[in-house]
């Protein structure tokens, strides 16, 4: 249990560090289709 506590805080680290270098912010978009658009730009 521990093991597996310790990789999702290190997945957290990777995905906010990720966020960061990449420019990544909350997509606040009401409709899916618009909130993939998004993404994918």
């Amino acid at each position: 249990m521990w093991r597996t506590h310790t990789m999702l805080t290190d997945v957290g680290a990777v995905f906010r560090s990720l966020k960061s270098e990449l420019g990544l912010r909350p997509v606040y978009h009401q409709k899916q289709g618009r909130a993939d658009a998004h993404l994918f730009i």
